[in-house]
């Protein structure tokens, strides 16, 4: 190889690199992006907004007087408070996060007048909303989803709420008619 054949090589390929530059450079003003560091953002997008902001929140606790007091229930022994336990259990793991106690919609279906009530499944079925379904619809989710919300939503983590955890919840949703 001669000296000539890599000094035009080597210039070949420094303006190859300056091209590709310059090309950038229009393409990122082209569509209003700004030069930084970091990926280019497009003008315009708000993105200030981080994972608080976009997570719901837990349903307030009903306040006294609107109807949805949860009336004390005692199990066979005589001395817990189930539906205290389950409304402190429910918001302790964010039930009410995705699920309403008013009858709003969410992500998961509200328990306002839920247990009793006939609901309509995702494969078509139905199912009574007694305390079978609702055992099994916070121990397993996916088993029998509503027809209308989001398969995969519930953590994993609900399926090892405590058993009086559990019977507490649903003794709570029985109170929300």
């Amino acid at each position: 190889m001669s000296f000539t054949f890599l000094r035009k090589a080597s210039l070949v390929i420094l303006v190859a690199l300056a091209l590709m530059v310059v090309l950038s450079a229009c393409r990122a003003s082209r569509y209003g992006w700004q030069s930084t560091a970091e990926a280019p953002t497009p003008s315009g997008v708000d993105t200030s907004l981080t994972i608080d902001d976009i997570t719901p929140s837990p349903t307030p606790p009903p306040e006294d007087g609107d109807g949805h007091e949860p009336e004390p229930t005692h199990d066979g022994d005589g001395g817990v408070d189930l539906v205290a336990l389950g409304t402190a259990a429910a918001q302790a793991n964010g039930c009410t996060g995705c699920h309403s106690i008013d009858g709003s919609s969410g992500v998961g279906p509200s328990w306002l007048g839920l247990f009793g009530k006939t609901e309509t499944l995702a494969d078509g079925s139905t199912v009574h909303v007694d305390d079978a379904y609702l055992m099994e619809s916070i121990v397993d989710p996916g088993a029998k989803v509503v027809d209308g919300f989001p398969v995969g939503m519930m953590p994993a983590s609900y399926s090892s709420i405590s058993e009086d955890d559990l019977r507490g919840i649903i003794e709570y949703i029985k109170t929300l008619q």
